[in-house]
């Protein structure tokens, strides 16, 4: 079978991580299959970027030269390869004027180009996350009706963007049910300039009303908010797809007390870690809600001493009364693994999400999760055996189940490997690729 996979990049993101593995299991099993991305980080062969206007190899390169020239010494490849397709695609000028009028721009006519120019001609083409593919502009979501009646289309939603007027989570709007406008959150990724949320929103169920897909997501939440969206009349088959880790990477540590040694923990030291990208600025994620809980659990007369390892941002280390703040800054995959393999639990405190991957290596890695109950997160792991699920805002909640977690080694070491036996049972990578190859051959959706 070949297959062409296309998100907004190749690395950052659960998304990406999604695509790319998914990709590379294709590979492997005998498919042909290609990812078709606006911005390539990685030099993987099968991977191929979008053209943009005016675009051309060696023109990128001598805009990415006289960037380099311009940046700062030591400025990473992919940013200058980043700008200089910013600046070409800047030609297409229509886009930008949108984007000042809070209009989504989908100006982007390599949308359809990028199809045509892979070495093979795809029998199912899989659409993933479409927005901010070069700069601000998204892939042109105009042209997935014509690319649908070409190919088996298959669009995989990972945030809630495809069915909302611009932003990626809703949080506590329902705006989105009846047709956006009047946007309470205008700054949410991806913001807008001025408030045309309810013009967005009626361009989308415009091209919904003429696509015939498959739709999957990899919580039931999310697939079932996509029902009850602009979606609907475009969902002809559809299904509940969990990701998929790498467990023999994401696994539990052989010597546990090696780990907590590099980052300072000292025996009689409890370790709970948060880690988003953005760090504490990480619009979904309440840091404030961790520096509280941490708060009130040390008025616990029997509050062990803490170490926060803060993953993510620029967080700077403090003390606060008995407990110690570590900032790693932003870690590669490895350096996450050793702070999951340091830490008694990962406290994950969402203001919305949908399946977050980094639960899922946390769970592998052997750490239970203490987790808000939104979205699909309590989807992902059996409150009470590998986590705990609170409601958000209830600190009470949250802070009695942590005391408890922590002053029970036994509950710790039960909790750690029913965490690994669930991912081994719920998330190998094997388990999603042959999920989506019954899909592509027209099983395994309803």
């Amino acid at each position: 079978m070949r297959i062409a996979l296309v998100n907004s990049q190749d690395i950052g993101g659960g998304a990406a991580g999604f695509a790319r593995q998914l990709t590379q299991g294709l590979i492997a099993r005998g498919h042909e299959a290609a990812l078709v991305v606006g911005l390539k980080r990685t030099d993987l062969p099968w991977v191929h970027e979008v053209p943009v206007t005016g675009g051309g190899g060696r023109l990128e390169r001598l805009l990415e030269f006289i960037i380099r020239c311009a940046m700062p010494a030591g400025t990473p490849r992919h940013r200058l390869h980043y700008f200089a397709r910013r600046i070409l695609h800047a030609q297409e000028w229509r886009g930008t004027l949108a984007r000042r009028r809070g209009i989504e721009d989908f100006r982007l006519p390599g949308s359809a180009r990028s199809l045509a120019e892979l070495p093979f001609r795809p029998d199912v083409v899989h659409v993933n996350n479409l927005h901010f593919f070069v700069g601000p502009t998204h892939f042109d979501l105009r042209r997935l009706p014509s690319i649908a009646r070409d190919h088996r289309l298959v669009y995989t939603l990972h945030d809630s963007w495809a069915f909302t007027g611009h932003c990626a989570y809703f949080l506590e709007c329902n705006r989105w049910r009846q047709g956006c406008g009047s946007c309470p959150h205008l700054d949410i990724y991806p913001a807008l300039s001025r408030d045309e949320s309810a013009a967005n929103w009626q361009t989308k169920a415009g091209v919904y009303r003429q696509l015939g897909c498959t739709l999957t997501a990899p919580s039931a939440w999310l697939l079932n908010c996509a029902r009850e969206s602009i979606l609907a009349p475009a969902i002809r088959r559809s299904a509940v797809v969990p990701y998929g880790i790498d467990l023999d990477f994401f696994k539990p540590a052989a010597d546990p007390e090696a780990a907590r040694l590099a980052w300072g923990v000292a025996p009689d030291e409890r370790v709970i870690c948060f880690v988003a990208d953005g760090g504490r600025a990480t619009p979904w994620r309440d840091f404030g809600f961790v520096e509280k809980l941490v708060e009130m659990y040390q008025k616990n007369h029997d509050a062990a001493r803490l170490v926060v390892l803060e993953v993510g941002g620029d967080a700077r280390n403090k003390a606060v009364g008995k407990a110690r703040y570590i900032g790693t800054g932003r870690l590669p995959a490895e350096g996450v693994r050793q702070v999951f393999h340091a830490a008694d639990l990962m406290v994950y405190p969402a203001r919305a999400d949908n399946f977050p991957y980094v639960i899922l290596e946390a769970l592998a890695c052997g750490t239970p999760v203490l987790a808000t109950r939104v979205g699909g997160v309590p989807e992902q792991f059996v409150d009470g055996e590998s986590g705990f699920l609170f409601a958000p805002g209830d600190i009470e909640g949250a802070n009695r189940c942590l005391a408890e977690f922590l002053h029970d080694p036994a509950q710790r070491a039960r909790m750690g490997a029913a965490a690994r036996r669930h991912a081994e049972q719920s998330y190998p990578i094997d388990r999603m690729v042959s999920d989506y190859e019954r899909i592509y051959a027209g099983e395994g959706a309803l």
